[in-house]
């Protein structure tokens, strides 16, 4: 999702698809799950026992580390956006947007997603389905 946001803009903004997009793409894979990932830890080592329990604890955990990365990273994107140079405008411009989607989609919509049917005991587990039972 936050891929296809950050291409839409380079869309709507006219950018061609050049080196500057090309290396700030691969940059933007991994800021787009670093969010959902620390959610995703937390939410499968809770102990509580149902999915919004489980969501809450992930955002009382990682939500500060997460709110604290999201806004040092959109300020250095920021800055990044006062340069004259192309490449670090562009760049600036990528990282700004890809961490502003990825902490959107990672607290609105990936929590809102596990909170309706995330994985609780062996529901969602893959690995239940070839344990044999005796």
């Amino acid at each position: 999702m936050v891929i296809l946001s950050i291409t839409a803009v380079f869309y709507a903004k006219g950018y061609q698809f050049g080196t500057t997009e090309s290396i700030s793409v691969v940059v933007l894979i991994g800021f787009s799950v670093d969010y959902i990932i620390h959610y995703s830890a937390e939410y499968m080592h809770s102990m509580e026992d149902t999915r919004e329990l489980k969501m809450q604890q992930s955002f009382r955990q990682m939500g500060v580390s997460i709110l604290g990365g999201f806004i040092t990273t959109l300020g250095s994107g920021i800055v990044l956006l006062f340069c004259e140079f192309t490449f670090f405008y562009k760049f600036g411009e990528t990282i700004s947007l890809s961490v502003t989607f990825a902490f959107l989609i990672a607290t609105f919509t990936y929590a809102a997603g596990m909170k309706a049917m995330g994985p609780v005991g062996n529901c969602g587990n893959i690995m239940a389905c070839c344990k044999k039972s005796n």
